[in-house]
């Protein structure tokens, strides 16, 4: 993270490999998962209600100080779960299959909902909601989908070389470190390029801190009542901040993508303590 922030310049070039890194994650993780337990369940809609009705209810408390303010704090909120959270997951001890069903539930109902606000915020300009459905599905879609389905053929063809991949899942915690670095060079990058006003600025770097430990906090509560803290934390708290930006920048007001981008630091400050925690003594925050 310091790497990242010291020398955002150079390594924020390097972020085309961002999706590729992401996937590569998943693949790995994904050779390790367990189909017959992924199954849509009341821990994934209480999640979903919170994500989509939090920033829905986000949006109209904030507009009074100011639409920038209020778009950026909904789409912190209503953002969908990383696609790194199963591999956090598996880190941390947690439930591979319930990240992975919520990854695909909570992108599914932004890519329906998000249009819906986005028309009603009236940033859009000529985006139409089939536009704006399609361009969301095609920026998540294929990056969940894909290395799913290449670990599923990966396993039909070669099943004690996916079993190797499966029992080394600490290979994710490299490639995570390296993506991390890549995301946080991005993100002051932004933050010395975005021409926002000091105080939207500031408001949004603020308020995205206090979304992002609302979200964990819920999040470990939600997990908590169904025997998987791990999963409900980083279902709910480690957000897709990459496409919360593409998305602020395309439909919303460009100051806004001062919350998401706060957000990456947040999130990840988090997930370091966490790892961190957990690999030291044992124990989840």
């Amino acid at each position: 993270m310091i790497l990242g922030a010291l020398f955002h310049a150079q390594i924020g070039r390097l972020a085309p490999l961002m999706p590729y890194l992401i996937a590569l994650m998943l693949f790995i993780t994904y050779c390790r998962i367990d189909l017959k337990k992924v199954r849509l369940t009341r821990f994934s809609l209480w999640l979903t209600v919170v994500q989509i009705g939090g920033g829905i209810a986000a949006y109209f408390l904030l507009r009074p100080f100011g639409e920038a303010v209020a778009q950026g704090v909904m789409i912190c909120m209503m953002c969908p779960v990383a696609t790194a959270a199963p591999v956090v997951t598996a880190m941390l001890g947690g439930n591979i299959e319930r990240v992975m069903t919520f990854s695909l539930a909570s992108n599914l109902a932004v890519a329906v909902i998000a249009p819906l606000m986005f028309a009603y915020v009236g940033q859009g300009g000529d985006v139409s909601f089939l536009s704006a459905l399609g361009a969301i599905c095609l920026k998540v879609l294929p990056l969940l989908l894909l290395p799913l389905l290449a670990a599923l053929a990966f396993r039909s063809i070669t099943p004690k070389a996916c079993a190797v991949v499966a029992n080394h899942q600490s290979l994710s915690f490299y490639i995570w470190s390296v993506a991390l670095t890549i995301v946080m060079a991005r993100a002051f990058d932004f933050f010395f390029s975005e021409p926002g006003s000091a105080r939207d600025v500031i408001f949004l770097a603020v308020a995205s801190l206090v979304v992002c430990c609302i979200l964990f906090y819920v999040g470990h509560k939600i997990g908590s009542h169904y025997n998987d803290d791990v999963a409900g934390t980083q279902s709910l708290g480690q957000k897709n901040t990459i496409l919360a930006l593409w998305m602020s920048f395309t439909f919303l007001n460009p100051v806004s993508s001062v919350g998401p981008a706060a957000y990456i630091i947040w999130q990840n400050i988090i997930n370091t303590a966490q790892i961190f925690r957990f690999t030291r003594h044992g124990q989840h925050i």
